[in-house]
This record gives structure tokens, C-alpha cells and sequence, in this order.
């Protein structure tokens, strides 16, 4: 299973600057990203800004080494963040799209599980029902 950092997640980016102001966004490969793991090696991502695609950090130029190892490699992001499981050669833009719609599957099947679940506590009510009603009536009788 993988761990879910940041280093791990298909939305941790590398921004490079342009002369005339743009951000350039790429993701990171997998030799940059088992070069952080194994070795704390962030030589090959010299002159480059590392961020979380989605805003939730970004180390800006020139960042403090001991720190930024700490967010990206070590800080668990389960369950708070935008982790997704890094998928080599999948484009952001469509990593977000396929994120968001296992989100709402998700959300989709917790909901008919719990209406399933009401639907056979209902079931078992009205079997309870007219059995104690049956009771009644060969008591009564």
C-alpha cells in the first residue's frame, strides 16, 4: 500500500518560472520522486518551486531542505487532503477530473448502503409489527 504523502501523490508538482511571468506546472517523475524518498536527494529539482497542484502547500524557490522533507515526504495526508495515488504519464487536469468523480462515487455508494440498511430496518419493523399483531389476536381470542 502506499503511503499517503505527498511525495506519493499524483498532484505533488514542480513550478517553473517563465521570463515573461508564467507558472509552468509538471509533474514530478518517478526518479525525482524515489530520488526524495530514498535519499532526500532534491538536486534534480534545482531552480524549480515544489507545490501541491491543488493549493495546499508550496515550498516556493530555494526552500528550507529539513521542512519541505517534512511536508512532502513525511506529513500522512490521510483522510484531509487531496491525496491521489500517483499514475504516471496522466495529465493533472485529468487526474482532478478522475479524483473528483471517485469522490463522489464514494459519497454514492455510502448513501445507498445507508438507504439499503434503513429500507431492511424498516422490513424488520413491519415483520415485527404484524407479528406481535398476529400474537395479539390468537391471545385475544
Amino acid at each position: 500500500m502506499t503511503k499517503q504523502v505527498c511525495v506519493n501523490c499524483h498532484f505533488f508538482v514542480k513550478r517553473a518560472f517563465t521570463d515573461d511571468g508564467r507558472v509552468l506546472e509538471f509533474l514530478i517523475s518517478e526518479d525525482e520522486r524515489e530520488a526524495i524518498l530514498k535519499h532526500r536527494d532534491y538536486s534534480k529539482l534545482t531552480n524549480r518551486s515544489l507545490a501541491c497542484y491543488h493549493g495546499v502547500w508550496d515550498q516556493g524557490l530555494n526552500f528550507e531542505e529539513e521542512q519541505g522533507h517534512q511536508i512532502i515526504a513525511l506529513q500522512p495526508r490521510k483522510g484531509f487532503c487531496f491525496f491521489w495515488k500517483y499514475r504516471p504519464g496522466m495529465l493533472l487536469k485529468a487526474a482532478s477530473t478522475l479524483q473528483q468523480r471517485e469522490d463522489e462515487q464514494r459519497a454514492a455508494s455510502r448513501d445507498r448502503r445507508l438507504t439499503l440498511l434503513g429500507l431492511w430496518l424498516a422490513v424488520i419493523a413491519l415483520v415485527v409489527d404484524a407479528l406481535l399483531q398476529l400474537a395479539s389476536l390468537i391471545i385475544g381470542l
